[in-house]
């Protein structure tokens, strides 16, 4: 849900039309990180972004991860018009393809993307699509049960431009306070550790400017997602996350005011049989996999304990 809203759009939402446009990339590859990494085979992680789907989100743990995984990224045009059920497909052929390759295989679902992570860990596309373990970032799973997730079916049918009045105040429910003294911070020159390195801190530059034009969405964009990805996804996942079978990792920000996403945390663990919670202490809605996380520390404690 990291994402800024655009206007323009009429106020129904339309039928789907397509469904193939979306790439699937590689962060260190197409913004050419200069680092060198192990010549091994890696695990394979899989990144299913947010609603604003750009795929570029936790650009600051791309290049930490890269030591250990080989990094796939799902991207999202604006005017995609995928269902839910072509989405968790779209990731579960991916995931069959490197378990052929006898590849194990990560996925990593922020957000919305945490909805199409828990559906493939329930099974819902097979035994084949069905990653080895799933790390969720702050799960939209929690949507359904928010006033703003219980007024989108309403919402969506709100023409313009009141559909973007009544929804741009919630753009700051997405921020939290410690976000702008890291923005002062990374504006005075001063990075965190896990961007030690010129080449990690150019990697990261580079980023930024497609990361920004990427967060713009157009009203009828954002309405067919909340409708045809979150809310369809919820009522996917939300009374089977009993049949998640794999090692979950639920990364958390206990200052998230979008979504409870603690909460929803906690819930994860009672009802998934194998769920390790970390709450990332200060963070919102779009901190919980910024600069002040070191990811790939988690994931290693987590490996460690499971």
């Amino acid at each position: 849900f990291f994402l800024l809203w655009g206007g323009g759009g009429g106020g129904g939402v339309r039928a789907s039309t397509s469904t193939d446009t979306y790439e699937w990339f590689d962060p260190v590859q197409k913004y050419q990180l200069n680092e060198e990494v192990s010549g091994e085979q890696r695990p394979l992680l899989i990144y299913v972004p947010g609603i604003e789907g750009s795929g570029l989100t936790p650009v600051a743990q791309y290049p930490e991860l890269n030591t250990r995984f080989e990094l796939k990224c799902l991207r999202f045009e604006g005017r995609d018009r995928s269902t839910f059920e072509d989405i968790t497909k779209n990731v579960g052929n991916r995931i069959k393809e490197a378990k052929q390759e006898g590849r194990e295989v990560f996925l990593m679902g922020e957000s919305f993307g945490g909805l199409v992570g828990l559906s493939l860990a329930r099974g819902s596309q097979g035994e084949e699509c069905t990653p080895n373990r799933l790390i969720l970032v702050n799960s939209a799973s929690s949507f359904d049960r928010t006033l703003i997730g219980r007024l989108s079916p309403s919402l969506v049918r709100v023409p313009e431009p009141f559909f973007t009045l009544t929804i741009w105040p919630i753009v700051f429910l997405i921020l939290d306070g410690d976000m702008f003294s890291l923005i002062y911070k990374l504006s005075q020159g001063e990075y965190p550790s896990i961007l030690d390195g010129e080449a990690r801190k150019d990697f990261v530059n580079k980023i930024f400017p497609d990361l920004v034009a990427q967060l713009r969405i157009n009203s009828d964009d954002l309405k067919w997602r909340v409708r045809n990805w979150v809310l369809d996804g919820c009522q996917d996942v939300n009374n089977c996350l009993h049949e998640v079978t794999v090692p979950v990792l639920a990364v958390a920000g206990n200052q998230d005011l979008l979504l409870p996403s603690a909460e929803e945390a906690i819930r994860f663990k009672e009802n998934i049989p194998n769920c390790k919670v970390e709450v990332i202490e200060g963070a919102g809605h779009a901190g919980a996999i910024d600069m002040r996380t070191d990811l790939s520390a988690v994931i290693d404690k987590w490996l460690t304990e499971t």
